[in-house]
């Protein structure tokens, strides 16, 4: 008497595929693409866990009320600028989304290595966040900034003995913030400030530009530049002083 035994199908081709599928779904459709429907369904479930946590509310609710209740954005919306800003800013892609085109050379490139030796960076005798101001009769810089819908504004004018001696202005493009306007008048500031063999204070409204400065991990390419400068100058012995005003 034969016995028949039925073949047991390979462990590898059970539910684990649909399980995998189910948590690690592909991202190709996010890369700067509108996710498909089963990708946003698929999102939407893994929202859905975390609303009704925050909500409290009976599981029965509908993903699309817990959204509204809580304010928060669907997931698959919400990939789909952060996938764009991924590949333009990290991957340096050029992406083309709903009609608009989105270029690396618009985005300030993030840079993860030390370019001032650590034993060298001592331009925190440089720079003053608590220095009261009062007027003398040495050349002083101070610079703003102004943004508007005409666009993007940067200047410093110079000032020796209360007179006006120097003035300069840049206009840049819309997309640059106020952050970098002001990073981008201060970088001036020091460059044409350098040219002299006096000590010159520069005068500054922008305490984030000037904390900015004193970080010696800033990963900003405007703000490495800033402090090479001051370290050159410093070894030059040609100091141009910042303070905060």
């Amino acid at each position: 008497m034969m016995r028949m035994t039925h073949e047991l199908a390979p462990f590898h081709r059970t539910s684990a595929p649909h399980q995998r599928e189910a948590v690690w779904f592909s991202t190709f459709d996010l890369v700067g693409n509108r996710p498909t429907y089963k990708i946003g369904k698929k999102l939407s479930s893994i929202q859905r866990i975390f609303l009704l946590y925050i909500t409290g509310s009976y599981r029965t609710t509908p993903t699309a009320a817990l959204q509204t209740i809580t304010g928060v954005m669907p997931l698959h919306l919400k990939s789909q600028p952060e996938a764009i800003f991924i590949n333009v800013t990290c991957l340096r892609k050029k992406i083309e989304f709903e009609g608009l085109s989105y270029q690396p050379r618009d985005y300030e490139e993030k840079i993860k290595s030390l370019t001032i030796h650590p034993s060298l960076f001592n331009i925190i005798n440089q720079i003053s966040t608590t220095e009261p101001y009062k007027e003398e009769n040495s050349l002083m810089f101070f610079t703003d900034v102004s943004k508007t819908e005409m666009g993007t504004w940067c200047t410093y004018c110079a000032f020796e003995n209360g007179s006006k001696v120097l003035e300069w202005k840049g206009k840049l493009e819309k997309f640059y913030t106020v952050f970098q306007t002001e990073l981008m008048g201060l970088k001036e500031a020091i460059i044409r400030a350098s040219q002299g063999n006096l000590i010159t204070k520069i005068w500054t409204d922008s305490l984030s530009s000037v904390m900015a400065v004193l970080d010696p991990h800033t990963p900003r390419q405007l703000v490495r530049d800033i402090q090479s400068l001051l370290t050159l100058f410093w070894l030059d012995e040609s100091k141009p002083m910042l303070a905060n005003k």
